[in-house]
């Protein structure tokens, strides 16, 4: 182990969210915060081999993602857009969009939308539109192996809402 890196953590949680929450427990620590905000979504992208979870608030996002062998913890991150520490304020539109590994192969793109949504499109180009999954204000779309590498290229999101329809441009840096 190089010096200077602190012991991978470690848990003996028998579910993935008790998993989380000690794998989490460093890296939130590392932002001043000492637990998770509430769980947004539970899902997995690999059936039976990678396992994501979501969680988030107004000021930020916490991605668990829970392999056979591996796991990781992103806080606040964005890593395939150019809003790098996305917060999510109520009522408007926001996004994070992250990639992970090869083993398997994984990507989401998440965020809030504006009360009432009915619907959140992802746009791709070549004019490619995905669903994503809604709960509330809250929306989640994951991708795996080839199609996650898709995700480095979402040109937008838009919100269907009874008022009409949001958009936000996604950048990626």
């Amino acid at each position: 182990m190089p010096a200077g890196k602190p012991p991978r953590p470690s848990s003996s949680a028998t579910t993935p969210r008790g998993r989380c929450a000690d794998f989490a427990a460093p890296e939130l620590a590392q932002e001043g915060l000492t637990e998770l905000p509430p769980l947004r979504f539970e899902v997995e992208p690999v059936p039976g081999r990678l396992r994501l979870l979501v969680y988030a608030d107004d000021s930020g996002s916490t991605a668990c993602r829970l392999g056979e062998e591996q796991h990781s913890v992103q806080v606040g991150a964005s890593d395939l857009t150019t809003a790098m520490r996305p917060s999510f304020p109520p009522g408007g539109l926001s996004n994070a969009s992250s990639a992970f590994g090869s083993d398997p192969a994984a990507a989401y793109t998440f965020g809030r939308a504006p009360v009432g949504v009915t619907r959140v499109e992802v746009h791709f180009p070549g004019g490619v539109v995905r669903d994503a999954q809604v709960d509330g204000e809250w929306y989640l779309l994951t991708g795996a192996g080839q199609e996650s590498y898709d995700f480095a290229e979402i040109t937008k999101i838009v919100a269907v809402t009874p008022d009409g329809r949001k958009e936000l441009p996604v950048e990626h840096g």
